[in-house]
């Protein structure tokens, strides 16, 4: 039985990689990428954007994807237009469920310094607050692509 997207993405998760890298490379197939280069596009992004607690990881890698999906290389406004309503319906998705796409109100603690992390992943809060979150918006995004 060949693994789904969410559970691959789980798997990614649960082995190091980034929410972000975890959501994107899941997709990456579906555009000519490989998981490696998926990988490193995303690298970035996890944590809220390099640990920042900005936007969830989870969810720039869902931008990623979108953008990969819809944007139809040629840079008009209609492009443009197509993308960002996308975005704005994966956020809105992931606020009504979450009630935030920032990483520090998913996670409920600071992880921008060691003991905060350190602390973090003893409460098991990735586990907890961050694999429903990876699990969501790779549902979300097989139903909008």
């Amino acid at each position: 039985m060949s693994e789904t997207r969410q559970e691959k993405a789980l798997r990614f998760f649960r082995s190091g990689y980034n929410c972000s890298q975890s959501v994107f490379s899941v997709f990456s197939p579906d555009f000519g990428l490989e998981e490696k280069t998926a990988w490193a596009a995303a690298s970035g992004f996890g944590s809220g954007m390099g640990a920042l607690q900005k936007t969830c990881g989870a969810v720039t890698g869902g931008i990623l994807v979108l953008g990969m999906r819809f944007f139809r290389q040629e840079n008009t406004q209609e492009d443009k237009i197509l993308v960002y309503s996308k975005v704005r319906r994966l956020v809105g998705r992931i606020e009504e469920r979450f009630g935030s796409v920032e990483c520090d109100s998913l996670l409920g603690a600071d992880i921008t310094n060691e003991a905060g992390l350190k602390a973090a992943r003893e409460r098991m809060l990735f586990k907890e607050k961050c694999e429903p979150v990876v699990l969501d918006v790779v549902k979300i995004l097989e139903n909008m692509i």
